[in-house]
């Protein structure tokens, strides 16, 4: 197993972002940072002084950012309490999160265009396919997609995260891949993303292909991914 390249330094966050409790970890969560630079999403979680961060970002070249000990925890999941007693998914899972902007949306000028400080940022024009999938999702018909650079690194990534702090390496089925069920996914070891918890979110959404990061093809009985 290669161990991937880890920038541990450039963007450290203050302990402010995140407690520094150790947890036990069983849960990876992917998600967004609805941000066009790593950067970005750093100085959002400083301004923001919420404990709402991720330990590990993925720039969209393929460098992997480490911001603080993944043993450590934040309130990344941003979850109502009832569903989350004591933020045990928080405490329990390593946030990743890949430098994405998100959801799009069409412009009258042939342009999409993502929401960046309550405005709509250009992404890029209708013409340009590669950059985006267009599938409809939770009020989004557009799609920013990942670079494979993005890709490699996650898959280089996840298994060493599961080997490291022992978390099941398992996908969710494949036919609830883009399901929200915070109660059912509350049990679930293995890999998750943010809008399996948030039905109101929508990454990491259609675009991302599970497919780069899994062990082994998809297990169809739903009962053998769940925690006992």
């Amino acid at each position: 197993m290669i161990t991937p390249e880890i920038d541990r330094k450039t963007l450290a966050l203050p302990p402010t972002c995140y407690f520094r409790e150790p947890q036990h970890k069983d849960l990876i969560v992917l998600g967004c940072t609805l941000t066009a630079t790593p950067e970005a999403a750093s100085l959002n979680w400083k301004r923001q002084g919420r404990l709402h961060a991720a330990p590990y970002l993925i720039a969209r070249d393929g460098t992997i950012y480490e911001t603080f000990d993944p043993r450590a925890w934040s309130l990344h999941l941003n979850m109502p309490a009832q569903l989350n007693p004591t933020a045990r998914n928080d405490r329990r899972s390593i946030a990743v999160q890949l430098v994405n902007v998100g959801g799009l949306r069409l412009r009258h000028d042939g342009f999409l265009t993502w929401p960046c400080d309550n405005t709509a940022r250009p992404w890029c024009s209708i013409q340009a396919t590669n950059f985006y999938l267009k599938q409809s999702f939770r009020g989004y018909a557009y799609f920013a997609t990942f670079t494979e650079a993005q890709m490699n690194a996650l898959s280089r990534l996840i298994p060493w995260l599961c080997r490291e702090h022992g978390i099941p390496w398992q996908l969710p089925p494949r036919e609830e891949r883009l399901l929200a069920d915070p109660r059912r996914w509350s049990r679930f070891r293995g890999i998750l993303a943010h809008h399996h918890f948030r039905p109101e979110h929508s990454d990491v959404g259609p675009a991302f292909d599970w497919d780069r990061i899994s062990p082994a093809p998809a297990v169809s009985n739903p009962s053998a991914k769940l925690a006992v």
